[in-house]
């Protein structure tokens, strides 16, 4: 579980720790720096666990704005602090950005568990514990784009496990109306705004059978008439989704005389209803051990009525599951629901840097924590 994430000289964060329980809601104004906070960690799960290029996930355009150009070398800082097998383990990330030769690299990584060192990396060379000793390795790392750490091969267990551990972090935020119908072959994870929905769930939904049929139960209850959600196969790999509805009434009950069965395919189905549908396949197929999800808005496109359900069937599986849950929201539901006790407040001075205290749960207020913060008590 990620415990705590520490971020330097990154876009509006000059300097910032934001603490983690397994539930979490963070709240601010636009601007506050909350989906930066969710930047950095879809950066280092690109960076650690999927070999991603530094000058893609952590570009020059990320350096703070504040900082004059007359400093053309940056040093960005990151650090992702997690407990788990192994007992309290860091990952910490130096990024080299340099303005004027136009260039974004990564410096320094190291690995602890507690205050044992079992990783190093610097531009003057490798430190890894190989069968509880260190052995050194000279070369020349300086001007590297990726990770040493995603190429490192290791027999350490707790090094394997943190290299598992990190790849875990799933971030996101639904952009349904990109949601389509078509796939040209099965992906292993979802895009980060979605966009992939057809093809993951072509793989998801084979991967798991359990989860998928929990899955389509769900779906049945929140999205009025539906039935199934069918890959139809096009030939040479392509297959596309389709939802198969009956006809309901007003209060969700079959109308057998208003015909048989129709079938849309997924993208004509509403920005509402294929949100419905990613939220719940996140809580069927991503919410498991070991894994921490993060979803920026996830109330955008649903119904007042739709939003505690979801959220307390997501709550449900992450306590069965022990997963983690960080939510960026301004919705009043949410609000309301996990502020007192999971609410993160980042804030900023104007155009100053960002920072993160928790949010005051125990105030003797008769106004709901959604009020307060509408009326810029907190």
């Amino acid at each position: 579980m990620l415990k705590r994430l520490t971020i330097r000289n990154y876009k509006s964060i000059s300097d910032l720790t934001v603490e983690f329980g397994q539930w979490n809601l963070l709240i601010g104004l636009n601007g506050s720096g909350k989906s930066c906070v969710f930047e950095v960690l879809a950066g280092l799960r690109e960076l650690i666990g999927q070999g991603g290029v530094c000058e893609n996930v952590f570009p020059l355009s990320s350096v703070p704005g504040w900082l004059t150009e007359s400093e053309q070398v940056v040093v960005q800082e990151f650090k992702l602090e997690l407990d788990g097998l192994f007992g309290p383990m860091s990952f910490e990330l130096r990024v080299q950005q340099d303005r004027g030769a136009a260039t974004s690299l990564v410096l320094e990584e190291r690995v602890t568990r507690g205050e044992e060192e079992l990783f190093l990396r610097t531009p003057e060379g490798l430190s890894f514990a190989r069968e509880s000793a260190v052995q050194k390795t000279p070369m020349t790392l300086l001007g590297g784009s990726q990770s040493m750490f995603w190429l490192f091969l290791t027999d350490i267990a707790p090094m394997r496990w943190i290299r598992r551990a990190i790849p875990k972090t799933t971030t996101f935020g639904i952009a349904a109306s990109r949601m389509g119908s078509r796939s040209e072959g099965a992906a292993s994870s979802p895009a980060r705004d979605f966009s992939n929905f057809a093809s993951w769930y072509r793989m998801a939904s084979h991967s798991d059978l359990n989860a998928a049929a929990g899955f389509l139960n769900s779906l049945r209850e929140v999205i009025a008439g539906l039935e199934s959600l069918n890959l139809r196969d096009l030939g040479q790999g392509h297959m596309i989704l389709e939802a198969l509805f009956r006809p309901t009434s007003t209060n969700g009950k079959s109308m057998q005389s208003s015909g048989g069965p129709y079938i849309l395919s997924f993208d004509q189905l509403s920005d509402g209803q294929r949100a419905l549908v990613a939220l719940y396949a996140t809580i069927h197929f991503l919410v498991k051990e070991g894994a921490t999800i993060c979803i920026d808005e996830p109330d955008a496109y649903l119904a007042l009525a739709e939003v505690q359900p979801w959220l307390n069937a997501i709550k449900d599986a992450s306590i069965e599951s022990g997963a983690q849950l960080i939510f960026a929201s301004h919705h009043l539901e949410l609000i309301n629901l996990l502020a007192p006790e999971s609410g993160i407040l980042l804030e900023r001075d104007g155009s100053g840097p960002t920072r993160a205290r928790r949010f005051p749960g125990d105030v003797e207020s008769p106004l709901l924590p959604a009020e307060r913060v509408a009326r810029g008590y907190e």
